[in-house]
């Protein structure tokens, strides 16, 4: 499978890194810089996040996968 240029499923390692729920444009590009930085290939981010409660961060849903998709 290629992912953006990215070979995954070969004898190569693929590292993907990221947040579990992306919370801000600023907090996604600054661990977009430190997951390439670091040297992963892949970034990766929640835009859902499902809870027990209504009440705690459920994500950033539609405005997440927008950002996710900069």
């Amino acid at each position: 499978m290629n992912i953006n240029g990215v070979k995954v499923g070969g004898s190569d390692i693929v590292v993907i890194a990221g947040p579990c729920a992306v919370e801000s444009r600023e907090q996604l590009f600054e661990t977009a810089r430190s997951v390439k930085e670091s040297g992963a290939n892949i970034l990766r981010g929640g835009a859902f996040k499902p809870r027990s409660s209504p009440y705690n961060f459920q994500g950033l849903g539609e405005d997440g996968l927008k950002l996710l998709a900069l």
